[in-house]
């Protein structure tokens, strides 16, 4: 009885509509949002819970659903890295550049290092040394990434100022740039202890080069021409189409051209805010406006994404001691 009303349950499923399950995350993810708000924990947590629920629990966002919106979700990074690049004046260089630039490479680089260490002593009792350090390496590079995306949503919830958010502001945006290349780095390393790497260190380093030049050019070249546009007009409307358009723009050459969407569009705010301070208060306040269904949707479909079927009953009762 039980498997039959599964059954009944997943094919009434089946016929949702993408438009109807986008609004369900957005309706319920808010609503969820605000109770873990009322708790005083970062409404964040409660997009990522609403997700679980609506997806691996009650089975409302399918895998197909999921990978359905998956570029979405990079449009929605392409909006984060925007409004991130917004924050990034060149006050914030000249007045913090040397605390900024030595955090980021010791929290990146010593994070990088000791995750590289500890894997290779762990993987060392079972394969051999070249093994060992090809994960260890792999392991590093993605354990000195940092999120921006759900940090800066926190930061920006609470509306928190002052010298301490201008520097995380700074130092979560640039770790993203470093994440990638130690990873790309990592990868060729990886490659060329296993015999598995095809080309040789050298392609493997243009090809980085090429996705980090790539993303900052492309990021220059989108914030020249929004600059260009924002100048000549002080219509809102005008200024915030020309404003998402650009973004999406940016967004679908970055994933044409296989560079990295949020460096590209992060760039791209850099860029503009730098050049054009004033009239380009106007369109990062616009898409700021624009932005909350969108961060709401993000974190649901992350929630969704998450299978917590696989993790194992060792972890949840782990996960309280080591918080």
């Amino acid at each position: 009885m039980v498997e039959f009303m599964d059954s009944i349950l997943a094919q009434s499923l089946e016929h949702l509509n993408i438009v109807l399950l986008m609004g369900l995350a957005i309706f319920f993810g808010t609503a969820g949002a605000g109770v873990f708000r009322k708790l005083r924990i970062p409404m964040v947590v409660g997009y990522v819970t609403i997700g679980i629920i609506l997806g691996p629990m009650l089975k409302i966002f399918s895998e197909d659903v999921v990978q359905t919106l998956e570029r979405f979700n990079l449009f929605a990074l392409g909006v984060i890295g925007f409004l991130i690049g917004g924050e990034l004046k060149r006050e914030i260089f000249t007045k913090f550049g040397k605390q900024v630039a030595a955090i980021l490479l010791f929290e990146g680089v010593a994070a990088f290092l000791l995750v590289t260490l500890l894997s290779f002593l762990a993987l060392f009792c079972l394969f051999d040394w070249q093994t060992a350090l090809a994960v260890g390496v792999v392991f590093g590079a993605i354990c000195s990434a940092t999120d921006p995306a759900s940090t800066v949503n926190v930061l920006w919830e609470y509306k928190t100022r002052g010298p301490l958010t201008t520097v995380l502001t700074a130092i979560v945006a640039l770790d993203d740039a470093l994440a990638m290349i130690l990873y790309i780095a990592s990868v060729a390393i990886a490659g060329l202890l296993t015999g598995n790497q095809e080309g040789g260190f050298a392609k493997m380093a243009f090809e980085s080069l090429w996705e980090v030049a790539g993303s900052l050019g492309l990021g220059t070249v989108s914030g020249l021409v929004l600059r260009c546009f924002i100048r000549r007009t002080d219509d809102e409307e005008r200024t915030l189409v020309f404003t998402v358009g650009t973004v999406v723009l940016t967004t679908g050459l970055a994933i044409s051209l296989k560079l990295d969407v949020i460096l590209s569009c992060m760039t791209f705010g850099v860029v503009l805010v730098n050049l054009s301070p004033r009239p380009s208060l106007k369109s990062f306040e616009l898409v700021r406006r624009f932005s909350p269904p969108i961060y709401v949707l993000f974190f649901v479909i992350i929630g969704a994404r998450l299978n917590i079927s696989v993790i194992s009953w060792q972890i949840w009762l782990s996960y309280p001691m080591i918080s």
